[in-house]
């Protein structure tokens, strides 16, 4: 197995940030493609690479991208046509939609959805993690915002308290991946790539 390198990974997929108080899903859409690239460089240098916890005083960014997105970004086709079928279609498919139960002309359908179908399209998913309230600006960014979603870490007080901001707690929604470093209990590992 070739070397990973964590510093190119989001540190999100090493764990959680539960030193930090605060998250916001910010779901956006690319509105003006030149714009949003330009956005997006300013803002590379908050994306938290590495399997290093981040600063406590930090604001982190870590950032995912829609096959939609990719193309609004201009992402060759043969490149785009590369990626998995379930992530080309989206789960808002008639055919992925489906699979999960949420059948057409049920309430679960794609069109009652808040986000993620066909008028509600999402490119980028933005999560913010700080110890600071979250209040993000998109003004000039070429970007619009289709739903926003505070995950806060819960006061310690609390007794749901011990949840990271995404609210895993099962295991397998948070696996462990071969050659990452891992504090956890090892339980099946997948392979770097299936993630």
């Amino acid at each position: 197995m070739s070397q990973i390198e964590y510093s190119e990974i989001q540190g999100l997929m090493f764990g959680g940030y539960s030193s930090m108080r605060y998250c916001t899903y910010y779901l956006l859409k690319i509105e003006a493609p030149e714009t949003a690239k330009s956005w997006l460089r300013t803002q590379l240098g908050l994306v938290w690479f590495d399997s290093k916890k981040p600063d406590k005083e930090a604001k982190i960014y870590n950032l995912a991208i829609s096959h939609s997105g990719f193309n609004k970004l201009g992402i060759e086709a043969k490149d785009l046509a590369s990626f998995e079928p379930a992530f080309q279609e989206g789960m808002h498919s008639s055919f992925r939609s489906n699979l999960i139960g949420d059948k057409e002309g049920s309430s679960n359908a794609p069109q009652h959805w808040l986000w993620g179908n066909e008028s509600r399209q999402v490119d980028l998913l933005l999560l913010v993690f700080s110890n600071d309230k979250n209040t993000e600006h998109f003004n000039n960014s070429g970007l619009t915002v289709v739903h926003t979603v505070d995950a806060d870490t819960p006061d310690k007080t609390d007794p749901s308290y011990g949840k990271e901001h995404f609210g895993f707690a099962d295991g397998l929604s948070n696996p462990s991946i071969v050659g990452f470093p891992d504090a956890r209990e090892k339980r099946q590992e997948i392979a770097t790539g299936e993630f």
